[in-house]
């Protein structure tokens, strides 16, 4: 949620600026860090709904995706990625006759058809299994529709926003969230309940040495990832968050037994420190 404001506040500049005849290098939509924010929608999207529950993000087992139906319409006839076709149709509840990007379009029933074409062609949008090193996200995704599942892996930034989650484990499946983070807090200031518990370690799926909560880290280490279609893997560690540590490492792997359900496997491995204390909420 946090990433995707970054959109709207430059939006409302990109738009002035975009096809300005006289200054065609002030074309924010051409820039390529510009476009690569349109990105994080449809990259970050765990299923056809969900969004992994990184930090401050939404409401515990609360699903959704960023941006509504008519943006994802705009960044399609702006850069033509099929993503952003797939994005519209699933904000839009399937319903291709009722998108358009805004009321000054001048082609909407030639967009519309693009879309269904796309629709038809690919589907709705189902992501591949991927490990995002740079921002520190592994997900690991497999089936279709209802059947979309997905373990993820969370080994990025844990500042500002973020909680300290290092190696956090999240799970989609049966259309709910199976493993919800407990998202933003109730009390959005620097109360008790947020530090000692909504933000802390202890309340994450994720393991906890001699009970304190983890040290401020930027982005762990990758150390493996693989996807076929049966079996999707990742091994990540984060090395820093405690100093009294000399392994803190998590693999995961998600096992597909049908079209419909999988199984985890999931190995974490600590050195050092004399408590270690793992959860599952």
């Amino acid at each position: 949620g946090y990433t995707d404001l970054w959109i709207g506040h430059v939006k409302g500049v990109a738009d002035v600026l975009a096809n300005y005849p006289s200054y065609p290098d002030a074309d924010l939509y051409e820039h390529p860090k510009y476009a690569k924010m349109f990105q994080t929608r449809y990259t970050l999207a765990m299923t056809d709904r969900a969004l992994p529950e990184i930090g401050d993000t939404g409401q515990t087992g609360k699903q959704g995706l960023t941006g509504s139906s008519h943006d994802h319409v705009a960044a399609f006839e702006r850069f033509g990625t099929k993503e952003y076709a797939q994005l519209a149709y699933a904000l839009g509840g399937g319903k291709i006759e009722d998108l358009y990007s805004d009321v000054f379009a001048l082609d909407v029933a030639g967009t519309q058809e693009r879309i269904r074409k796309i629709i038809e062609e690919h589907g709705p949008l189902q992501r591949p299994a991927e490990n995002l090193t740079g921002f520190g996200l592994a997900a690991l995704r497999t089936g279709k529709g209802d059947d979309q599942r997905g373990a993820w892996v969370y080994y990025g930034r844990t500042r500002g926003h973020g909680h300290l989650d290092a190696l956090n484990l999240g799970y989609f499946g049966f259309t709910m969230s199976l493993l919800p983070d407990l998202g933003y807090p109730e009390f959005a200031d620097n109360n008790a309940r947020r530090k000692e518990w909504t933000s802390n370690t202890i309340a994450h799926n994720t393991v906890v040495v001699d009970p304190k909560p983890q040290a401020i880290h930027w982005v762990g280490t990758p150390h493996g990832f693989a996807a076929t279609d049966r079996v999707q893997y990742v091994d990540v560690s984060a090395p820093k968050v405690y100093p009294q540590t000399t392994v803190y490492r998590r693999a995961v792997a998600q096992v597909k037994v049908d079209d419909a359900n999988s199984y985890l496997v999931d190995v974490f491995r600590v050195v050092g420190g004399k408590d270690h204390h793992l959860s599952y909420h």
